[in-house]
Order: C-alpha cells, then sequence, then structure tokens
C-alpha cells in the first residue's frame, strides 16, 4: 500500500498498464523491505547493553571493519556486475544483509560481529549496485521518475521503521525482538529480489566491455578487462569522457562525502547542545520524511535543472554549507533541528536529480562502473575528512564549522569550473544530447518494461 501510494505520487498508476504497474511495485517492495530495519538505530545499545562489548571494542574493533569492506566491495561492484550480472550481484548483496542481522541477533563473540560487519559492507554497497541497475530497465525518459520512486520509498520505510523501533523502546520491548522483526522483512526481500527483472540482455556494441570485440564477446569481465583490447584505463577514460560528467562526478564525491559526515554527525551536535533532548529520533525521522518528499519534487523539476546547468548543484552545496554553519554556531535545537532537516530534504532533491544527470550523460551504459568509482571516490574523501578532524583534534561544533567551509568553497570552485566548461563550449547545461544508443533488441526490452504484455505504452 505504502508502496502504491508512492507511485500514486508519482502519476504512475494511471499512465502504465497493469503489468507495469507490478514490476514498478516490486521494485520498490523490494526497497521497502530493505530498508525497513527498525534495529538499526539502536545497533550500539544492543552491542553494548546485551552483548556486553565495551564501546571501545565497538569503536574501535566493530565498527572499522566495515568501512575497509565497504571500500573494497564498491571497488569490486563493476567487475562483479560484469561477470554475474546486475540482478546477481543485488540477490547476493540482498542476502547479505539478511546475515548481518542474523550474526548480530545470534552472535556472541567478537569474530562473529566482525563478520557480521562484513557481511554488512557487502549487503550496503550493492544499493549503489541497484541504483545503477534501474537505468538498465527503462527508456531514458524514465529515468527520473524510477529513481524518485525507489529513492522517496526507502525513505518512507525508513520513517516508519524509526517510528516503530522508537515506539517499542519506549514501551520497553527487548532490543533483541526489533532484530527479529528487521530479519523478517529482509528475509521476504530475499524472495523477493529473485523476483526482480533481469534487465536487458548483454549489449554487443563498441561501448560494452563484456565484448569490445569479436573475439572478445562472451569473455568473462574479469578476463576481458584485463585483456590486450580492452585496458581499464581505456574503459575508464571512455566511461568519463565528456567534460560535462567529469564535473557532475567531481561535485558527487565531495557533496556526497560532506553530505554523509553531516547524517554521520548530526546526533552529536544535537547532544552536545542538549544532551537531555527526547526530539533527536523524531527529527531524524522528520528528516527522512522530508527527504521523500524532495525526492518526489525532483521528478517535475527535472527538465529545469537539466536546463539551469551548474546553477542549481553550486547553490544546493552553498546552502548545505550555511545551514552547517548554524547548526554549530546557534547553539540552539530550535534552529539546529530545521537547518538538519532541510539539509538532508536539499541532498535527497540533489541526489535524485544528480543520479539521473549523470545516467543521460554517460555515453557507454557502464552504468555499475560510474556509479561504483564516484561513490568510491566520495568514500575517500569522507576518510580524508576524518583524518583532518582527528588529526586536529576538532569539537563536534568546530567540525560543523569545517564542513560549512567545505560546501561553501566547492559551491564557488564547483561554479567557476562550469563557468570555464560554458566559455569553452558555449553550452550551459551539464547534459547535452544523449550518446547512449542502445541496439534494438535492448531498447525494445526497456520500453517493455514501461509496458504491458498487450503493448499499451506511455500515453
Amino acid at each position: 500500500m505504502v508502496c502504491s501510494c508512492v507511485l500514486r505520487s508519482l502519476g504512475l498508476w494511471r499512465q502504465h498498464s497493469d503489468d507495469a504497474r507490478k514490476r514498478l511495485l516490486l521494485l520498490c517492495g523490494y526497497v521497502f523491505l530493505t530498508q525497513f530495519t527498525p534495529s538499526e538505530p539502536y545497533l550500539v545499545p544492543y552491542l553494548t547493553q546485551d552483548k556486553h562489548f565495551s564501546n571501545e571494542e565497538v569503536a574501535t574493533h566493530i565498527f572499522p571493519v566495515s568501512v575497509y569492506f565497504m571500500l573494497l566491495f564498491t571497488l569490486l561492484a563493476a567487475p562483479a556486475c560484469g561477470l554475474l550480472s546486475y540482478r546477481g550481484v543485488i540477490i547476493i548483496g540482498t542476502f547479505g544483509k539478511l546475515g548481518t542481522f542474523v550474526m548480530i541477533l545470534l552472535g556472541k563473540s567478537l569474530l562473529s560481529m566482525q563478520l557480521a560487519q562484513v557481511t554488512y559492507a557487502l549487503g550496503y554497497s550493492i544499493d549503489m549496485v541497484f541504483s545503477s541497475f534501474l537505468f538498465t530497465l527503462v527508456p531514458e525518459d524514465s529515468y527520473q521518475i524510477l529513481t524518485s520512486a525507489t529513492q522517496a520509498t526507502s525513505m518512507v520505510s525508513f520513517v516508519i521503521a524509526a517510528e516503530l523501533g522508537q515506539f517499542l523502546v519506549y514501551k520497553h520491548v527487548p532490543l533483541g525482538d526489533l532484530y527479529n522483526i528487521t530479519i523478517v522483512m529482509v528475509g521476504v526481500a530475499c524472495l523477493v529480489v529473485f523476483m526482480l527483472p533481469k534487465g536487458p540482455s548483454k549489449r554487443k556494441d563498441k561501448y560494452d566491455i563484456l565484448s569490445s570485440s569479436s573475439s572478445n564477446i562472451g569473455r568473462p569481465f574479469m578476463i576481458n578487462l584485463f585483456s590486450s583490447h580492452q585496458r581499464l584505463h581505456e574503459i575508464m577514460r571512455e566511461t568519463w569522457k565528456g567534460q560535462g560528467l567529469q564535473l557532475l562526478s567531481f561535485w558527487w564525491a565531495f557533496q556526497i562525502a560532506g553530505t554523509a559526515m553531516v547524517v554521520n554527525y548530526a546526533t552529536n551536535v544535537f547532544d552536545a547542545i542538549n544532551p537531555l533532548s527526547t526530539y533527536n529520533g523524531h527529527v531524524l525521522a522528520a528528516a527522512q520524511g522530508v527527504a521523500c518528499i524532495a525526492a518526489l519534487v525532483a521528478v517535475p523539476i527535472s527538465n529545469v535543472s537539466v536546463e539551469s546547468g551548474s546553477l542549481l548543484f553550486a547553490s544546493g552545496s552553498a546552502l548545505t554549507g550555511s545551514f552547517c554553519f548554524l547548526m554549530a554556531w546557534s547553539k540552539s535545537l530550535w534552529v539546529a533541528y530545521p537547518a538538519y532537516v532541510i539539509n538532508i530534504g536539499v541532498n535527497q532533491l540533489l541526489a535524485c536529480l544528480l543520479y539521473v544527470q549523470c545516467a543521460k550523460t554517460l555515453s557507454n551504459g557502464q552504468y555499475a562502473l560510474l556509479f561504483s568509482l564516484n561513490t568510491l571516490a566520495g568514500y575517500i574523501v569522507q576518510a580524508m575528512f576524518q583524518a583532518i578532524m582527528e588529526t586536529f583534534s576538532l569539537s563536534i561544533f568546530y567540525q560543523f564549522y569545517f564542513l560549512a567551509i567545505h560546501f561553501l568553497s566547492l559551491a564557488i570552485i564547483f561554479a567557476l569550473l562550469c563557468l570555464l566548461y560554458s566559455w569553452r563550449t558555449s553550452k550551459i547545461s551539464l547534459v547535452g544530447p544523449s550518446q547512449h544508443h542502445l541496439p534494438d533488441e535492448n531498447a525494445q526490452e526497456r520500453d517493455e518494461f514501461m509496458e504491458g504484455e498487450d503493448g499499451q505504452a506511455l500515453p
């Protein structure tokens, strides 16, 4: 019912045939199930109170494992998609999520908790793969609709799960029961994942890394990747050859890295302002609710954002920096709370637009490679920020001053780079005419995803 409401809000319910609606519901339903994790906000209390690990063990011996393996699995995502297919990687990642919560619930040793962090990294690294998988299913004019629908569903699922978890904790329900609920939901997702669309058949054109020449057709990705005919640097150069995509990827890495730091440390700011506040959980849920609305708003303004060129993204960075400054400077929860909520909404809107613009600008259809390496670059930037903050022992307020300077600097640098791009190319938009021309058979498969068996297309 939740998923159908999201689709109705986008006008998808009346625009498509019954079969297309079922496929869209299936995708949104899978997202809802995997993101419905009421136990996640209570991981640290569960590990310290129920599993009897110390805070030091959690911070230094358990959590860092997921960071290292997240980098590894993100790097391997593109080769895995080429070797196994997008859906195959998503299936493995979904079972990785299930394994994480099962091991946390049943495990007792430090080693079991560290293994749970490995499967956590495996599971959540496929969220990026799923986002890129969507672009293999539908025609280009449906990119924004499907991206916004799944992102909005994810936010709705998070809000419902968070509020349910907080309600149960208030009723003194054991934290282990929250993990039982999570395991059931993710377990159902492990069944649904096998029903996801397979995606288009493998392409056989000059851009396909699986079949770059007649002698390479059908060879495994890793063999083909390092062959003399198709080296990694050639694939990457072909993928990021457009200057517009290079600029968007630059903004992606630095904006998303900073936003992740804001999300990770927002509650620290709230606690530093008033450690006795009981509204933090509701504020986090409200932020996700606003993010859901922002994801839906991305659909009607998609074309406007393309025509605005760099203006929207540069303005978004400047706005994010301003709100980070307010969160640190105000020393008031009634300023910090709305600043954080608006921040999350703005960045969700920009992320939905960013993913689609990058996909439209991509010339060779290597969505997994683009998304995985851009995400990896963001992780590296985030690690650099973390190292700087730890080296200078910045207080939580000065950390947010640092992030404010970062976002404002990014806005200026990105705007200047885009002005230079416009001067050289005489174009304002970073997204030019699509260079991604699919073979007839794959274009037909994409169109069929949005049609029914009766061939009823979009009106």
